[in-house]
């Protein structure tokens, strides 16, 4: 009632000594509150803000200047609750303004906020404030005001729009400090295959692309990739994409980068891998002794590769010493002429693990072992560019069978003798050691050394 008296008391009196007028305070910068403004009967007793938490009485001047005390301290794009508690009559307005761009004024999109509307409550009245992204960080300015029956209309300067020049409220301004926007902590990380192929690489040096999942999504999506290795081995990019190496089975690992207590793993299970050669080791069949007695014999021999599970192929071949002989794909030496030879084993499936086994013959080409050493045969010019010329110094009408294999003991050219002196053309044969063997029907053997060049 005393408001209401008070009311009629003003509107008469101005009416009877003024007329109707208004003050413009619009284009004023953080404007002042106008001295008309009358705080006796509704103000603000409290304001509790992102930190701030202020409580007070009725100001002087229908006016709280809070700007120097603790700021609140908001993020953008972090809600928080402004609460207002009033003292109330009736029908009472409460309003706040925030100058997020921070240009003295509070008139600007986005910046003009109802917290409560013909309240008939002391509250509090509270309003959840979202600071924008387009918001400058910084001190920034915030006016809370409380209006009698919505005089000003929701006016930050809290002027009269009415024309009576009497308003019932206060104003207060407080200082919050605008924080950059927050990263998103990190919550989870979930490791899978992409696409949710099975988890599974079956082809030899085959690859996987792995996918992580961080939540929530609006956290940093970046990872750390690695292999925690199993019975098998593996490598993975920065990428995610997983190589086999060896069968078994490995863990796809991905840590967060924002939080690395945030991780997870998927099992994978590789198959069908060349498992990598340790060694190889050469022995003879049945381990009899490492040597050929008999013309024209053969010694069968054994490559062993670790582990068992490697590939077990080798390829063999024939390391002149003092002897020559030849070999097989399947490693059975065959004795040409005395002396000594290495049986090689390489693995094909890396052939940097070899071993070899030297071989002792004897006993060779006994009927014609003097051919060459006797001067029986001459064989000229050695070294030979192209023609080879084999001449026989006694000729018996005896057929020979000539051959020449190269260092690994494969055969390179073969032909009949049927003159005491033949010409051989080796123009298409590659610079290098070559074994000539002569062979008599009874499979006598008789070998000498010759250069290609």
């Amino acid at each position: 009632m005393k408001k209401q008296l008070k009311l009629l008391s003003a509107a008469l009196c101005s009416f009877v000594t003024l007329g109707f007028s208004s003050m413009d305070a619009h284009s004023q910068t953080y404007c002042t509150i106008p001295a008309y403004v009358d705080n006796f009967a509704e103000w603000i007793t409290n304001v509790t803000f992102a930190g701030i938490n202020q409580s007070s009485g009725a100001n002087a001047g229908s006016y709280g200047n809070y700007t120097t005390g603790t700021p609140g301290n908001v993020i953008i794009g972090t809600a928080a609750t402004l609460s207002v508690t009033i003292e109330y009559d009736a029908d009472d307005y409460i309003y706040a303004f925030i100058d997020w761009n921070q240009n003295g004024s509070f008139t600007d999109p986005g910046e003009f906020y109802t917290v409560a509307s013909a309240a008939n409550s002391s509250g509090p009245h509270t309003l959840s404030i979202t600071p924008p992204a387009t918001a400058l960080t910084g001190n920034t300015r915030m006016r809370v005001i409380v209006d009698y029956d919505n005089y000003t209309d929701g006016d930050p300067c809290m002027v009269d729009l009415s024309g009576w020049d009497e308003i019932y409220g206060e104003a207060e301004d407080y200082t919050i400090n605008v924080q950059g926007a927050a990263t998103p902590v990190v919550t989870s990380v979930m490791v899978a295959t992409q696409a949710g192929a099975p988890a599974e690489i079956t082809t030899i040096a085959g690859t996987l692309q792995m996918a992580a999942t961080v939540l929530p999504a609006a956290a940093p999506q970046t990872v750390t990739w690695s292999i925690v290795p199993g019975t098998g081995t593996a490598t993975i990019s920065a990428a995610g994409l997983v190589t086999a190496q060896t069968n078994g089975t490995v863990w796809a690992k991905a840590v967060s980068t924002a939080d690395t207590s945030k991780k997870d793993s998927l099992a994978l299970t590789i198959s069908n891998q060349e498992v990598a050669v340790a060694s190889v080791s050469v022995a003879t069949q049945a381990s009899v002794p490492a040597a050929i007695t008999t013309n024209g014999g053969t010694l069968q021999m054994t490559a062993t590769v670790l582990p068992a599970n490697a590939t077990q192929s080798v390829t063999w071949s024939i390391v002149p010493g003092t002897g020559t002989a030849t070999i097989s794909t399947a490693g059975l030496v065959s004795a040409q002429t005395n002396g000594t030879v290495w049986a090689k084993a390489v693995s094909t499936a890396d052939a940097s693990k070899y071993d070899s086994l030297e071989i002792l013959i004897s006993n060779q080409g006994t009927s014609i072992n003097d051919l060459f050493t006797s001067g029986a045969v001459a064989v000229y010019p050695n070294p030979v560019n192209n023609e080879l010329s084999i001449d026989f110094k006694s000729w018996t009408a005896e057929v020979f069978t000539i051959s020449l294999t190269n260092v690994l003991g494969q055969e390179v050219y073969k032909a009949s003798l049927n003159n005491k002196k033949t010409s051989h053309n080796l123009s298409n044969l590659a610079p290098g050691t070559y074994i000539l063997s002569l062979t008599d029907a009874k499979g006598n053997r008789s070998g000498i050394k010759i250069n290609k060049q």
